[in-house]
């Protein structure tokens, strides 16, 4: 996927849970392939509202499972400084954990 169709991706996920009031997530899969999050509006239903694929994950650092918050976009895809950020918080965390296991 190039970047237009990744954030037309995330567009189309923004704007359908922006409708909803209320969507409870989990991990419904996740080995070495792919990663599909899942959501459904009571956790007493087995059936999700909705299913988001990561194929080829790198990097997920996550809660196992949280509740929509509508006060914000649900995905974002970041790039740049930003990403860069992100992946130097990662970076020195792993640094930190890799001297304390010396």
């Amino acid at each position: 996927m190039n970047i237009e169709e990744i954030e037309s991706e995330i567009s189309e996920i923004n704007t359908y849970l922006e409708k909803c009031l209320w969507m409870d997530f989990e991990f419904a899969r996740m080995d070495g392939g792919s990663i599909v999050v899942a959501g459904r509006i009571d956790t007493s239903y087995d059936e999700f509202a909705i299913n988001i694929d990561f194929g080829t994950p790198y990097y997920v650092s996550s809660l196992l499972h949280w509740h929509l918050n509508n006060s914000k976009p649900f995905i974002e895809l970041i790039a740049g400084k930003d990403m860069w950020k992100k992946v130097t918080i990662y970076l020195r965390l792993m640094l930190k954990i890799l001297i304390r296991c010396q």
